[in-house]
């Protein structure tokens, strides 16, 4: 058994019925708990779930800009179950059951398929199987999002489609690195003008106090990070109708007025207390 994740808010997201009481209980992890021959979960009692030689295999806490989750694989005598706090569980039977292993939090394989969140991955290839962000996967053959393959090897249209959807994935995804400019612009900016926009200045601020997109992330425990990032500049220069920062391939240039606006509002401790409370 591996646990690998930064502890829930709860100590136990398993739902029990009325009749069975907590105490009576063997809580396993944060998704399954054994009553005598029973085992349950997220929704109740897993039916055909033999409660002998039940065992966790993995539960991690999985974080990423779509959201926030515990999840868990585990087997029993001749079935296996994925389970979550965010969707009901589901049960499979693998094919070499007994060598089961769960290989990047949401992924598990027997060596013959590869399983996502306990649903098969139709065609791929264990040995080959390569992942990469938001679900996306390939193998020597086949490329795939979540479960699903989008290309099969003959299809040039699916993969000209992938590789240009997966570029901009990329694009989005790569951390820009910060530039100031080398002087500050002489415009001044009022409070009135500024209305509007105090969650996307926060992040401006604390952005160009940490000079490091990577900062903010680790800062913020992914919670806010780049494509936030990229949205409040956008934002802030739509409204203002002056570019405050300016976006490229690999940088985020902050401009002469970006600098005047950061020197006459964000000074690291007020950036920081109003990007605290931003977070409660």
């Amino acid at each position: 058994m591996r646990l690998d994740y930064t502890i829930p808010e709860k100590e136990s997201y398993v739902q029990l019925p009325r009749k069975v009481k907590a105490e009576e209980c063997q809580f396993i992890g944060h998704l399954f708990a054994i009553q005598e021959l029973k085992v349950f979960s997220t929704r109740g009692e897993l039916k055909g779930i033999a409660a002998k030689d039940f065992r966790l295999l993995e539960e991690s806490w999985v974080q990423n800009k779509h959201y926030d989750r515990v999840c868990a694989y585990a087997v029993s005598s001749d079935k296996a179950v994925y389970s979550d706090d965010l969707t009901a569980p589901r049960t499979f039977v693998p094919r070499d059951l007994i060598n089961l292993e769960v290989v990047n939090s949401v992924y598990a394989t027997d060596g013959y398929q590869m399983y996502l969140s306990g649903v098969k991955v139709k065609g791929a290839d264990p040995a080959s199987f390569k992942f990469l962000p938001d679900h996306y996967a390939t193998d020597k053959r086949n490329c795939y999002i979540g479960t699903n393959r989008i290309y099969d090897g003959k299809r040039e249209r699916s993969l000209r489609e992938l590789a240009k959807s997966y570029i901009e994935l990329l694009d989005t995804e790569r951390l820009r690195t910060i530039h100031f400019s080398d002087r500050a612009s002489s415009v001044r900016f009022s409070e009135q003008t500024l209305a509007g926009l105090e969650s996307d200045l926060s992040l401006f601020f604390v952005v160009c106090n940490y000079k490091s997109v990577k900062k903010l992330e680790d800062f913020t425990r992914g919670r806010w990070g780049q494509r936030a990032l990229l949205k409040s500049i956008k934002r802030i220069n739509d409204h203002l109708q002056i570019d405050i920062a300016v976006v490229t391939q690999n940088t985020i240039e902050i401009t002469s007025e970006g600098v005047a606006l950061y020197n006459e509002y964000g000074s690291p401790s007020d950036a920081l207390v109003s990007f605290v409370d931003l977070l409660k």
